[in-house]
């Protein structure tokens, strides 16, 4: 995840401006303990989150130097966002317990390249996989994926996580038995380009599911469906296309396949 410095760049020069175009920052999430899915050497480490400062050169993007690490906290800080002034840090504990331990979605304050941790909040569903923040910063919707659920968290004025505000399961399972048997496999929780509608893949069920979002109140209303072939396992929507036409372009992982929907 890249972060910009808030720089002031109108009445530099043309270098300058486009320098201040740039990410300053680079935040990598990782696993930090070994689960079912990760096997690296590397586990068990406490590292969640590592910082890297972009240097400018005179030509190019530049290049990346360490600047900071988490040092503790929670575990396996897997996927990141930010929120849009770069103060606030999101991040979901991504870990395969029970549905109602142990689930974390957590914030953090970004300041001069490194993290504090602001507060926590259960997701009530395993493995919590993606998040995602509306356009103006105040709520957060997160796929629990084992779980097979999607809740959404109210931010607060300082950047912290209030209560959750809303949750809603998903049922079902689809044809693949090594995948699919089990149940639902909320994949992702990716708002459109407004924020008015939360598209929640699910790779047990081979469908996205389309919520409306209220804001203000922090509630997912379900309105809507598409279906993947059967057994081909919905897993994720490039946020880039989520948008305001209402077009997206869906992935999916059995086999590898994809294809524009319209919402």
């Amino acid at each position: 995840m890249c972060i910009r410095d808030s720089i002031n760049a109108e009445y530099g020069d043309t270098h300058t401006q486009q320098m201040s175009m740039l990410p300053r920052w680079l935040l990598v999430g990782s696993y930090t303990l070994k689960e079912g899915h990760v096997g690296s050497a590397s586990c068990p480490h406490p590292h969640g989150i590592t910082v890297f400062r972009r240097e400018d050169v005179a030509d190019g993007f530049g290049h990346l130097v360490q600047h900071s690490q988490l040092e503790e906290g929670p575990p396996n800080l897997s996927y990141l966002c930010a929120s849009k002034d770069g103060g606030f840090v999101y991040a979901v504990s991504e870990t395969g317990g029970p549905n109602e331990e142990g689930n974390l979605l957590c914030a953090f304050q970004f300041e001069e390249g490194h993290l504090t941790l602001l507060n926590s909040v259960e997701t009530m569903g395993a493995s919590a996989c993606h998040l995602s923040l509306s356009p103006c910063g105040e709520v957060l919707t997160v796929a629990n994926y084992s779980g097979g659920s999607v809740c959404a968290v109210k931010v607060q004025e300082d950047g912290s996580l209030g209560a959750m505000s809303c949750f809603r399961q998903h049922e079902g399972s689809g044809p693949n038995p090594e995948r699919q048997a089990d149940g639902a496999h909320a994949h992702m929780a990716q708002m459109d380009a407004e924020g008015r509608h939360v598209l929640v893949p699910d790779l047990g069920l081979d469908k996205v599911l389309v919520y409306r979002l209220d804001r203000e109140g922090g509630q997912l209303e379900r309105v809507s469906e598409f279906n993947a072939t059967p057994g081909a396992g919905s897993s994720l929507l490039t946020s880039a296309t989520v948008t305001v036409s209402g077009q997206v372009l869906g992935i999916c992982q059995f086999p590898l396949t994809a294809k524009w929907y319209t919402f």
